[in-house]
């Protein structure tokens, strides 16, 4: 919903501001230059502005009250230049229904280019390429942040994990509420065993086992967060990824849960930084929105074991396909 937002405030903003009409009066020949101005946000491309550049591109979190704050970050892959114009068409079919627009302008507008073909990154991340965006946190200090990085990828392959169950993932209360869902981190019925129960599309919950690589890379987060070894004494409510700074020096503070922003920094940046050291399908032409897509909106390879598999093989095909202690501590954060 926050992406269909955005596209339905910026066409208007553009339409008043670089055309000098009202959103009422665009054209077909106005959605077209539009779709030309987004191609050229990267300022690889030819587009006359009419406003300085400055003026439509800030940067990225700048609180929306803000003087400096702009309806863009920087230029747009090719990807989201086609849900801008998908957001759009749907936009000004549902205005033109309204009687606030007597047509869609958007008809008989030539798409996007697709221009070359790109690789689905759900497709291109195999096992060995998940190894290197895990083993790459070995380039970075060991702190708070390094466990951090490194339990979320885990968590997120082990897992298959949404973007938004990502961030919504706590320490469940030990008892379930009454008439709701069990969910966050919880003992399984199997005595040693842990799940996570999570809402995913529909708000349906689903019971999802946990890895004991995953676990153990858990309680080392949790360690350095000041929350202990104890999956028992963990905090009911605690976010599983939470915002730096908690650390030793607050103990027993359950610390704040990331943002579905913050967290798609926190893997861009990996992803980019792991992509200069090794050929991987980032570096031959897939786009971060799809590897996003991969921990997030899309299931990794390890789901397809578990649509075809129960409970307890599920969990035993992930325990083998998962990467950890190689070059790790362990024990221990300390």
């Amino acid at each position: 919903m926050r992406s269909y937002r955005t596209q339905s405030e910026r066409f208007p903003l553009w339409v008043i501001f670089e055309r000098g009409k009202p959103l009422s009066s665009a054209t077909a020949e106005d959605c077209a230059s539009y779709q030309d101005f987004l191609n050229a946000l990267d300022g690889n491309s030819l587009w006359y502005w009419r406003l300085p550049r400055r003026s439509w591109i800030g940067t990225r979190s700048t609180p929306r009250w803000h003087e400096d704050w702009r309806p863009f970050a920087g230029g747009l892959s090719l990807n989201s230049q086609k849900l801008a114009v998908t957001v759009l068409t749907a936009m000004c079919e549902w205005l033109t229904r309204q009687h606030y627009l007597l047509a869609n302008p958007w008809d008989g507008v030539p798409p996007t280019h697709s221009g070359p073909a790109r690789i689905r990154a759900d497709h291109a991340l195999k096992l060995p390429q998940w190894q290197a965006l895990i083993k790459g946190c070995d380039a970075l200090p060991m702190d708070e942040a390094w466990y951090r990085l490194r339990f979320t990828l885990l968590l997120a392959y082990g897992l298959g994990l949404r973007l938004s169950e990502l961030v919504a993932a706590t320490i469940a209360p030990p008892v379930p509420p009454p008439g709701q869902p069990h969910l966050g981190l919880k003992p399984a019925r199997s005595q040693g065993s842990w799940d996570l129960e999570v809402l995913g599309k529909g708000q349906k919950p689903r019971s999802i086992p946990v890895p004991e690589a995953v676990m153990e890379a858990l309680i080392d987060y949790m360690e350095v967060r000041g929350l202990g070894r104890d999956p028992g004494w963990w905090p009911a409510g605690a976010p599983l990824i939470a915002t730096l700074g908690e650390g030793l020096q607050h103990a027993r503070a359950p610390g704040k849960g990331l943002s579905g922003s913050a967290l798609y920094r926190l893997l861009h940046s990996h992803f980019r930084r792991v992509a200069q050291d090794m050929p991987t399908a980032l570096e031959a032409g897939a786009a971060i929105e799809e590897v996003q897509d991969n921990l997030g909106h899309a299931r990794p390879a390890t789901t397809a074991i578990y649509s075809h598999t129960g409970r307890h093989r599920r969990k035993a095909a992930v325990e083998r396909f998962m990467v950890f202690g190689q070059g790790w501590p362990s024990g221990g954060a300390s």
